[in-house]
């Protein structure tokens, strides 16, 4: 089993004909599985059960994509969503139990064992290198996200996309121009006209999604507030300045990514509370908070609460 944790640790995985090329037996590979030891990450390819579990889901459907990349042979991309999770675009409401490739000008489009194939017409600048792998451009991935995941989904592909600079309005605007006839792309024009790089996560570009949804004024984002000495004190996921309204998309990911060295998730949210508490303060506005369960479960009754607070008892 050294061998397996060599690939492992070099590539994430280890491919079934290299492994009995070294020595491996299938009844081994059988054990290791059976043992809890290997993971079966789809036939002909595996990984230990510990980098597996390691792995949270879009991490997994790359590594996935990647053994599926490895497999086919000739000239086939990751495209759609698996060129997004390559590329390192955040993700929201997609399908990660297939993978997408794209094989220029071969074959069917078809689905068989956990592979889309598409056939659509490949651009000399389509096919691009992220992390030593051949994908679908930034832009052609964020529209052909749209056409399997749908408007809200292709949206927060394309606000992720636009945070990091990895592509602009203008390279989607023609993207667009070029595949705007496929099958599901009727969103597409959409999604670019909605997005906004501004959105750090998919909760906030979600709760602008629900408030488009329900004809509630589009925030402001990132809105800054500074202090008496112009010193920067916090910025809100949102704003309404003119309704003097302030919004916080709280997802349970936000208070992992603001841990330093020594601090606790209970430190974080008090010190979060402490800038909310001053930053309201400052600016004598209100505050909203939206969570995953407010938009997933109740968005009727939070787009109310958004009007309420906008409007008070007009709404």
């Amino acid at each position: 089993m050294e061998i397996l944790f060599h690939f492992v640790a070099m590539q994430g995985y280890a491919l079934r004909p290299a492994l009995l090329e070294l020595g491996l037996r299938d009844r081994d590979l059988w054990r290791g599985i059976h043992s809890q030891l290997l993971h079966r990450i789809r036939p002909g390819a595996y990984t230990t059960k510990e980098y597996w579990n390691s792995l949270d889901s879009v991490e997994r459907h790359l590594l996935t994509a990647k053994a599926v990349l490895a497999q086919t042979s000739g000239d086939a991309a990751l495209c759609g969503v698996s060129a997004l999770a390559a590329h390192g675009v955040a993700l929201w409401g997609h399908d990660l139990s297939k993978v997408h490739i794209v094989r220029p000008a071969r074959g069917h489009a078809r689905v068989e064992a956990g592979v889309v194939h598409h056939k659509s017409g490949i651009g000399g600048t389509d096919i691009v290198d992220s992390m030593g792998i051949p994908v679908t451009s930034v832009a052609r991935a964020v529209l052909e996200s749209v056409a399997s995941g749908g408007l809200e989904a292709g949206l927060v592909a394309a606000d992720s996309a636009l945070h990091q600079r990895l592509t602009t309005l203008e390279e989607l605007n023609a993207m667009y121009e070029r595949v705007e006839c496929w099958p599901g792309m009727r969103p597409g024009r959409l999604v670019i006209r909605l997005a906004d790089g501004g959105a750090e996560t998919p909760g906030e570009t979600r709760s602008r999604f629900l408030c488009y949804r329900h004809n509630i004024p589009c925030p402001t984002l990132q809105f800054p507030v500074f202090d008496e000495n112009g010193e920067l004190v916090g910025t809100s996921d949102m704003a309404w300045p003119d309704a003097k309204l302030l919004g916080e998309f709280d997802g349970r990911v936000k208070y992992g990514r603001l841990l330093k060295p020594g601090q606790s998730v209970s430190d974080v949210v008090f010190a979060e509370k402490r800038r909310e508490d001053r930053m309201r303060e400052l600016t004598g506005f209100k505050m909203i908070r939206m969570t995953w369960s407010d938009i997933d479960k109740e968005p009727v009754a939070t787009a109310a609460r958004i009007r309420r607070m906008l409007y008070g008892n007009a709404a």
